[in-house]
């Protein structure tokens, strides 16, 4: 008798009613194992930007501590990832007709994209968010990128607490590369990707900021980001 109450106070502190499991990726232990890559979530603005020439100069050094570790650059304003992590209301509407235990072929297709990017993420051994500052936050794709591939069971589970763990647990790093015209007096990009990439496991945060960057000289500034 005492179990019952605390599953339906589990439920009542859940986002969710249940969770999703991968249909179309292959994901057991072995796969976890092999997947020995740091995932970079790229929003610069370009190569010659201040934001890419810290990556450039982050990933140079990464490169030398640790040669074994692969990094996945994932480039948001690329055509092709914008289309890869498209989601639609017909995306929301399948997850919660799968939670609900009457997905089927047609929503399992309509997730096998988003389930590819999902497994990247929750594999990662670590994550590097490389993103100019846009009106205090985040570029919309960055926000489009996180709300594809944040699903429980996917990318992290619902704690009985009603808090959030990571898919394969916490304790991974997340590295924020950022920048902002002004003084960035008002920050909402970094507590808000140090709460989403919490969510996935990534709760060890370091942040390199770059603010004034319009009235600084440039070399100054991709030598102070770097």
């Amino acid at each position: 008798q005492g179990e019952r109450p605390t599953r339906q106070r589990h439920r009542a502190m859940a986002m969710f009613p249940g969770q999703l499991a991968f249909r179309t990726v292959r994901v057991d232990e072995a796969a976890r194992k092999a997947a020995l890559h740091v995932l970079h979530l790229d929003a610069s603005h370009g190569p010659s930007s201040v934001i890419a020439q810290g990556a450039n100069a982050f990933f140079a050094e990464f490169g030398k501590a640790c040669p074994g570790m692969q990094v996945q650059h994932l480039r948001l304003w690329e055509a092709s990832t914008r289309e890869q992590m498209e989601y639609g209301l017909e995306h929301v509407q399948a997850k919660m007709a799968m939670l609900g235990g009457q997905g089927g072929e047609a929503e399992e297709k309509r997730f096998a994209r988003i389930e590819q990017l999902a497994w990247q993420l929750a594999s990662a051994r670590g994550i590097v968010v490389s993103a100019p500052m846009w009106n205090y936050s985040v570029p919309y794709v960055v926000k489009q990128y996180f709300d594809c591939v944040l699903h429980p069971g996917l990318t992290f589970r619902e704690m009985p607490n009603g808090k959030t763990e990571g898919l394969f647990g916490n304790g991974r790093p997340l590295v924020v590369l950022t920048s902002s015209g002004g003084s960035a007096a008002r920050d909402h990009l970094t507590p808000w990707l140090r709460d989403v990439a919490a969510m996935a496991g990534f709760d060890q945060p370091s942040v390199v900021a770059a603010a004034n960057v319009v009235h600084g000289e440039r070399q100054a500034v991709i030598d102070r980001i770097s």
